[in-house]
């Protein structure tokens, strides 16, 4: 038999070290239990909280269920066909994302509210599972009188702003959201009772206990020295389980986010429930991993599951608003990781309600603003600021110019180039507009006329004073309000500053969020107007 030749002195010799690289990618690249997403542009988030439902049995199967029923072309026919397709290989999400009205795939979103939004989208036979419900307890200390409003929630908001360790853990988070609270002094509750404010306990009751728990970290807070909102970076240790009086849950998911507020990428550890393994999922990547690999993750949102619920679960087709968390993963003596979001939990084992108590937030549920802005007629013209400001100038008599000749006239200028959108009763906001002496009439026709106040914004990059009242032709005005942006002309974030009417205190109102205002605060807040910033604008009334 004749010889292989010699490839050493035929190729120079062989680079053992790149064979063996080789052979790692190789173990790296070996065929896995399941299948990636291949989705259009940046959306990471939604392929992370897909996978997540994608490997909840439980969910996954009532979507399939579903799937024969569904007429074509609606979420849950997308979805099961979703899910059909991932388990025979790599599936689209684009469908997906139409229906959820995810217009530009390049702009980043969160995860846990996608999260929701699917859950909301979907049939109430197989979100069923994610459902929770809080009742949120207050106790007048005068009249003992007890007010109950209970909410639906999906996601369960931890806050670790409080945390004063480099680590925090989600055992005492939880028990410090049911925690008994005794409001008083400044926030003093209202009474409907005694008609008047009053020192109140409140807490929170869990008078259902979901199958599937997911609670979310808020790991961003504003910082008021630097005046925009910062990530929260510190540890989270997370036990393997999580125990609720008769309720006991597993973690078994975690989505993970790398990055900060401007931008970052999610990624989603799971464990099988048919394996038993932990999978790493990144878009249209799959990787099995171990649990140590996890533990070092940066996690944002976890997930934990019943024990044993799916063998007692009867799908009875409720009609009702569904609640669901997030979940998470565990290790052998609980999970560590530096920047955990998201959990996702499963019950053990339920054998009667829980009611706990809690403390922490104000509302379980969030209002959806976008009716609204069809309903007054909201049409927003991008990038003719030369047309507004041409309009302004060829109108002398502006300012005494009635509302509805006002309106028309800008109706008249704006419908050539916007028929499909010049309704009879409705608004313009110009995009990138510029105000200049001649521009500003209209800000003086609103405050002759009250009938209409137009508030007009620029970016300021000069120096802005904040007054305490202004007078104008015999009307002196008191400032009352801030409405704040921080971030530049492409993107950023609006505050409100608001000193109600019965009341001497300021309060600053961040979306879902209302923080009373110390002196300390406030006197920031004003001097915060006073320097030249070019990343703070306000809106002052």
């Amino acid at each position: 038999m004749p010889r292989c030749p010699n490839l050493d002195s035929k190729y120079g010799g062989i680079n053992h070290y790149a064979v063996m690289k080789f052979r790692e990618k190789l173990d790296d690249l070996s065929i896995s239990d399941y299948q990636g997403l291949s989705s259009p542009g940046l959306t990471c988030y939604l392929n992370s909280v897909l996978q997540v439902l994608f490997m909840t049995e439980e969910f996954r199967e009532a979507v399939k269920r579903n799937w024969s029923k569904s007429p074509a072309a609606t979420f849950d026919f997308y979805l099961g066909e979703l899910f059909y397709t991932l388990e025979g290989g790599m599936a689209k999400t684009h469908n997906i994302a139409k229906k959820l009205g995810i217009k530009n795939v390049f702009e980043q979103r969160d995860a846990a509210e996608y999260f929701e939004k699917i859950l909301c989208r979907t049939n109430p036979n197989a979100s069923e599972i994610f459902r929770a419900e809080l009742n949120h307890k207050t106790t007048c200390l005068n009249c003992k009188k007890t007010n109950d409003s209970k909410n639906f929630f999906w996601v369960l908001p931890l806050s670790i702003r409080d945390s004063k360790s480099r680590s925090y853990s989600l055992l005492k988070g939880w028990r410090s959201f049911f925690k008994a609270q005794r409001v008083c002094r400044d926030n003093q509750m209202f009474c409907s009772h005694c008609n008047q404010k009053h020192d109140a306990d409140a807490e929170y009751e869990m008078i259902h206990c979901p199958d599937v728990l997911t609670l979310l970290l808020k790991r961003f807070s504003f910082d008021y020295q630097q005046n925009r909102y910062v990530k929260l970076n510190c540890r989270v240790d997370v036990a393997q389980t999580l125990e609720i009086k008769s309720c006991r849950y597993d973690l078994y998911a975690v989505v993970h986010h790398f990055g900060d507020l401007m931008g970052g990428h999610y990624t989603a550890d799971i464990k099988s429930f048919e394996t038993g393994n932990w999978y790493c999922f990144n878009d249209n990547t799959v990787k099995c991993i171990n649990e140590e690999y996890v533990t070092s993750g940066q996690n944002q949102i976890r997930h934990l599951k019943q024990q044993g619920f799916s063998a007692r679960r009867t799908y009875t087709g409720r009609d009702e608003l569904v609640s669901s968390l997030p979940r998470r993963t565990p290790s052998p003596e609980g999970y560590c990781a530096g920047s955990v979001d998201e959990v996702h939990f499963k019950e053990q084992k339920l054998e009667e309600d829980s009611f706990l108590s809690n403390h922490g937030i104000q509302h379980m549920s969030t209002v959806e603003t976008r009716n609204i802005e069809m309903a007054v007629g909201v049409v927003v013209i991008d990038h003719d600021e030369e047309m507004f400001v041409e309009l302004c100038d060829s109108e002398e008599q502006m300012g005494s110019m009635t509302l509805k000749e006002l309106k028309e006239k800008i109706r008249d200028k704006f419908r050539p180039k916007y028929p499909e959108r010049m309704k009879e009763d409705m608004s313009l906001i110009f995009e990138n507009k510029r105000l200049n002496d001649d521009t500003n009439r209209l800000v003086d026709y609103g405050i002759i006329h009250k009938s209409s106040i137009y508030m007009v914004e620029e970016d300021l990059n000069r120096i802005l004073e904040t007054m305490g009242w202004v007078t104008r032709r015999n009307q002196t005005y008191e400032l009352y309000a801030m409405v704040d942006h921080f971030g530049v002309l492409t993107g950023g974030h609006y505050t409100a500053t608001i000193k109600p009417e019965e009341e001497e205190s300021w309060y600053e109102f961040n979306d879902s969020t209302v923080t009373l205002l110390d002196n300390q605060m406030l006197q920031r807040k004003f001097e915060s107007h006073a320097f030249n910033n070019s990343e703070h604008s306000s809106v002052i009334i």
